[in-house]
């Protein structure tokens, strides 16, 4: 295996090299929102690059899901188990099927892993690095769960609005949501004074509020903003 180590490397373009820092984006957002059981690397094989190029939440991993020398680790100086999963990827890659692997695997630090490598094709179609997903099985699954628990401030919307019965005063209702938004935004002190009504807008733009009717105009009165504001807000928010 080592000895093909410096044929499974290629010749990075520019737009190749866009392409890798986008899934750096991307790999940085995703491990945010998998929380600490989840070690997310970006690998490149580009003749002059690092190996792995980004790691978020690093934990125990083999070598192949760890910096293999900050310096000059490149792939020819990668793990032989690291070469395996691009050897396979390449394979998969030639006989027409998705790059992808999944196995299961021990850490340097004896726990257990599940990871899965997504080949990422270049310009060219090529393979030109790959994606590494390792959930540690040794976490408890309670620890899992506590990532994805709602903010204090949000304690009391776990569930969407919902538009009351048509035949109601349903703009009591619509004032009483926003409102109790507003409150709870404003005391929070997380939350940077001056982006405190840009918070209210991105929680009332993700509950569905603002696709009822008049709901801007109610939004806008209780914060004491112009309708044109909410619309900046709500559009900053989709770009």
């Amino acid at each position: 295996m080592r000895k093909n180590s410096k044929r499974l490397s290629v010749v990075i373009s520019e737009a190749d090299r866009q392409l890798l820092n986008s899934y750096c984006t991307f790999c940085s957002c995703i491990s945010t929102y998998l929380g600490k059981a989840y070690e997310v690397v970006v690998h490149s094989f580009g003749e002059s690059d690092n190996f792995t190029i980004s790691v978020f939440n690093p934990s125990g991993r083999v070598p192949m899901e760890r910096k293999v020398n900050t310096a000059n680790g490149s792939i020819e100086k990668a793990s032989d188990a690291a070469l395996g999963t691009v050897e396979q990827l390449h394979a998969k890659l030639k006989h027409g099927e998705d790059p992808i692997t999944v196995g299961f695997g021990i850490g340097e630090d004896g726990k257990t892993y599940k990871s899965a490598s997504i080949g990422i094709l270049g310009s060219a179609g090529n393979l030109i690095g790959m994606i590494c997903v390792n959930c540690c099985l040794d976490v408890p699954f309670s620890e899992i769960l506590r990532t994805f628990a709602i903010p204090s401030y949000l304690d009391t919307m776990t569930l969407p609005f919902t538009m009351p019965d048509p035949n109601s005063r349903y703009e009591t209702s619509l004032a009483q949501t926003i409102t109790s938004i507003r409150d709870k935004v404003m005391n929070d002190p997380t939350v940077p004074a001056k982006f405190k009504r840009k918070e209210i807008v991105r929680l009332l733009n993700e509950m569905g509020v603002f696709k009822i009717k008049n709901a801007i105009q109610i939004s806008a009165d209780a914060l004491g903003i112009t309708i044109a504001t909410i619309y900046m807000h709500i559009r900053n928010l989709e770009e």
